[in-house]
């Protein structure tokens, strides 16, 4: 039995309003996929402690199983501003979460 369920997590973090939303346009789609992120803009990370220079956006793998580098990802930010992002290189799964239940993508800022 896991010590945790990863399932609980976005629900609960949806609700206190940590999350962001996000349209991906996947390449080969035509029609973009509204999904829930844990958007990052560079900035001092409370979990790690570390810096980071880097927009990224944490995500259930299951919502954006093929997302990949060059993918456009529009997110809305909590105070309604609305920022447009290419996937920089591919995702990777977040550890320590051997499941593969949360990825992490790097984007670039474009617009």
């Amino acid at each position: 039995m896991p010590i945790w369920n990863e399932a609980v997590f976005w629900p609960t973090f949806k609700a206190v309003g940590f999350l962001s939303k996000a349209r991906v346009l996947v390449e080969g789609s035509s029609e973009p996929v509204c999904v829930d992120v844990d958007y990052h803009k560079p900035d001092f990370d409370m979990v790690t402690g570390m810096r980071s220079r880097e927009y990224t956006m944490e995500y259930q793998t299951d919502d954006l199983p093929t997302l990949g580098e060059g993918d456009q990802v529009e997110i809305e930010e909590t105070n309604g501003t609305v920022s447009m992002f290419v996937v920089r290189e591919e995702p990777a799964v977040m550890p320590p979460n051997p499941t593969g239940f949360f990825s992490k993508a790097i984007l670039t800022k474009v617009g």
